[in-house]
């Protein structure tokens, strides 16, 4: 076993066309101003991560994403008026390089890890959330296992400037740097799955923001310190629930809702809808359920979205509160959802009320030091990953398993399981993860065996039909 050992890796000069030369700072919108927990990853590849090859590839990417080796900084004008940005300091990116006796990086493929035992997790400095603190914001540490010699990559990075998405697009082009070197940035194929980011325009102009138009509490916070406290009180006395979805599963279930409500409706409104009839029916109070919008194509052609808008490099993402305490079977929950998703992304004009209000919200929790608190009672927020596509870095999918260790109270997470065996893809199963009170985790997982064995009967009894 060898102890960690850092790597600075030098930054490449900024070469990309979508920042004008001699650019020194990028701002911040105000719905970047997240700085509570980073956005963590691990990937467990069956085989070598080459490491030169990986911190080429670091390097190339700084050129093109220089935010990822900046600073973040505040700044008060004369008036008073407070700015936030990145600064572009060209500061090198630590990787962190070590060999573990270790079988296998986890004890199954499950997405959600723990972080306790888990070597995985690369270095950020704790005053990363600190304004002018001149901490890096992005860090790697690849591990190597052995005597396998398979190997584990981790990242971490800070949510500031940018989202879950944002996230995913920064390993996709790293993954790109990874296999072509140089050549993926002077060759990008017309269908590839990365693309160089952008980091200007964003949506706007914005509307004023007017206190009696506020679109509910869709950003609650308190002070950092008091959030992080009150996110630990409250993961004592809860314990994580794990549901795995088969896809023809979720098919059952979405044509018995959409039968009901006589509407269409996403894969997501299905489970997130059968998930809070499960919290319901062990006496979780749900009156509200908060989504996590991602509004990047969104409003296409309308002059207040730039057509670039898929490929910022910041957040463009924003949760929504949608009240469904009338809403009595999960059914009716599920189409109210979707309807409410529908009427929103519909009107230009009421995505722009929305953006501007969590963007009031963002920055003046910015200016205060806050960051974003736990769901209030009588709320729960969906966080989905089901879409995301995952990079492979050359391994073949059941080659590689992508993991992260975040729950948190009140908030359901959906992932595309990892495929477990040659043959089986990604998106054949779903995984589901929450956190419950601790006396309700049988009561939840007896509710789940009992709907998984009633779908199983309906297909035997489909198929007894067809006979």
């Amino acid at each position: 076993m060898s102890g960690v050992k850092t790597i600075l890796i030098p930054c490449a000069p900024i070469n990309t066309p979508h920042l004008p030369a001699g650019t020194t700072e990028i701002p911040i919108a105000p719905l970047g101003l997240v700085s509570g927990h980073p956005i963590l990853w691990f990937y467990a590849f069956e085989g070598v991560i080459d490491e030169a090859r990986l911190v080429r590839a670091i390097g190339l990417l700084t050129s093109v994403w220089p935010t990822l080796a900046g600073r973040y900084q505040r700044e008060v004008g004369e008036d008073g008026e407070v700015a936030f940005s990145i600064r572009l300091c060209a500061s090198p990116i630590p990787v962190e390089t070590q060999s573990i006796e270790r079988d296998q990086a986890f004890p199954d493929k499950r997405f959600i890890q723990p972080t306790d035992d888990n070597p995985f997790i690369p270095t950020l400095p704790t005053n990363f959330r600190t304004l002018n603190s001149e901490s890096h914001l992005f860090s790697v540490r690849l591990t190597t296992l052995l005597p396998s010699g398979m190997s584990v990559l981790g990242f971490q990075m800070s949510h500031l400037a940018q989202d879950s998405e944002s996230g995913v697009r920064v390993l996709l082009l790293l993954e790109a740097l990874y296999l072509r070197g140089q050549d993926a940035l002077d060759s990008i194929p017309p269908n590839a799955a990365y693309a160089l980011p952008t980091f200007f325009p964003d949506v706007g102009p914005l509307p004023m923001y007017v206190p009696s138009q506020n679109q509910g509490e869709i950003v609650p916070s308190q002070p950092s310190a008091a959030a992080l406290q009150a996110y630990l009180d409250a993961k004592k006395d809860l314990s994580m629930v794990f549901v795995q979805l088969s896809m023809w599963e979720v098919k059952i279930l979405k044509a018995q809702y959409q039968q009901d409500v006589g509407l269409y409706l996403s894969d997501q409104d299905v489970i997130s809808a059968w998930w809070i009839d499960l919290l319901r029916q062990v006496g979780v109070d749900v009156q509200t359920v908060i989504y996590v919008l991602n509004y990047r194509r969104w409003c296409i052609g309308h002059p207040s979205f730039p057509t670039s808008l898929p490929t910022l490099s910041g957040t463009s993402s924003l949760t929504r509160p949608i009240n469904i305490s009338s809403q009595n079977s999960p059914a009716r929950v599920a189409s109210a959802i979707r309807e409410h998703v529908v009427q929103l992304r519909s009107s230009p004009d009421k995505v722009l009320e929305w953006i501007s209000d969590g963007a009031y919200r963002f920055r003046q929790a910015a200016v205060e030091g806050k960051t974003p608190a736990l769901m209030p009672e009588g709320q729960v927020k969906i966080n989905s990953s089901i879409r995301s596509y995952w990079p492979l870095f050359g391994f073949k999918e059941h080659e590689v398993s992508y993991h992260t260790p975040f729950t948190a109270p009140r908030v359901l997470r959906v992932f595309l399981a990892n495929p477990e065996k040659q043959g089986e893809t990604r998106g054949e199963r779903i995984e589901l993860y929450f956190d419950v009170n601790n006396e309700d985790a049988e009561k939840v997982e007896r509710l789940v065996e009992r709907d998984k064995a009633g779908w199983k009967m309906k297909v035997a009894g489909m198929a007894r039909a067809r006979l």
